[in-house]
């Protein structure tokens, strides 16, 4: 069985001693109201000159049209209305 995942490890650095590891250095940690105006300010992809493309309708919107009323007699109850 071959493991996938060995293939994308590379190998150690010429510069690099035995047993020592690298390790990533931490990022400093913001506060969230900073972070929120970063992304808020960053984020702002359309303006008021700048709209967002417009969709198109592959077909026409649906009219409501009033259809001759259905057949009933003369002073039956027919409380709907109909549409086409």
């Amino acid at each position: 069985m071959t493991c996938f995942f060995l293939d994308s490890v590379q190998a150690p650095t010429e510069g690099a001693k035995e047993g020592e590891t690298a390790v990533a250095t931490p990022r400093e940690a913001l506060e969230l109201s900073a972070a929120i105006s970063t992304i808020a300010e960053s984020g702002k992809v359309f303006s008021e000159s700048k709209l967002p493309p417009k969709i198109t309708h592959a077909h026409p919107r649906w009219i409501p049209e009033t259809a001759e009323p259905a057949p009933h007699a003369k002073y039956a109850h027919f409380p709907m209305s109909l549409y086409k």
